[in-house]
């Protein structure tokens, strides 16, 4: 695809997709590729998390056997897949977003997003630091975007919303600055994956 993994990142942009990923899936996949040709991203990393805070996490597998997955998911294409936040201990947003900054300082950061996610930003710790970080492209759900568009980060922040006609600029864009990507909407689920595989078993 023309877009190697980077061993130097110093004055890169690098595109950061959180989450479960419990497990990994094409929609994670199609969000990274779209995010290197439409954002214009150097990189694309997937920070696996121990658990979500705001999830049950007590039948989550190891951050070692997901991220065993997300690569299989991955295959060729050039996605870092990192225990980060294992490496690190943290599971707040915010606070992997510092202990970036502190590792990285020279190396801007660009998180992404589906519309799922961006209606629950604000139970979020220390939500309104978080979007006052770092640019943040938000990737349309099948389902989600009227939720999305209305919302309370969407409502905040609204000053801070790039169009989406400018959103090859967002990388550069002061924070808090926002943005929808112009993407075809994403249709998996890793809820929806985990179902289908409980009933096949």
């Amino acid at each position: 695809m023309g877009y190697p993994i980077l061993e130097n990142i110093e004055g890169k942009t690098i595109g950061l997709l959180g989450g479960s990923f419990n497990p990994a899936h094409e929609g994670h996949l199609h969000i990274s590729m779209e995010a290197l040709k439409t954002l214009k991203v150097d990189q694309i990393w997937w920070l696996i998390s121990p658990g979500n805070p705001l999830k049950e996490n007590k039948a989550l597998p190891s951050v070692k056997e997901r991220i065993m997955l997300a690569k299989k998911v991955i295959g060729s294409e050039p996605i870092k897949v990192s225990d980060f936040e294992e490496k690190n201990e943290t599971i707040y947003t915010i606070d992997t977003l510092k202990a970036l900054f502190t590792k990285h300082p020279k190396t801007k950061f660009l998180w992404l997003m589906g519309e799922d996610n961006m209606i629950q930003i604000p139970k979020w710790k220390e939500w309104k630091a978080f979007i006052g970080a770092l640019p943040i492209a938000v990737f349309k759900r099948d389902g989600y975007s009227k939720d999305a568009r209305e919302g309370q980060m969407a409502k905040a922040f609204k000053a801070g919303m790039v169009s989406s006609d400018n959103i090859g600029s967002l990388k550069n864009c002061a924070p808090p600055a926002w943005g929808f990507v112009p993407n075809e909407a994403i249709k998996a689920s890793s809820t929806e994956i985990r179902e289908k595989a409980l009933k096949n078993d």
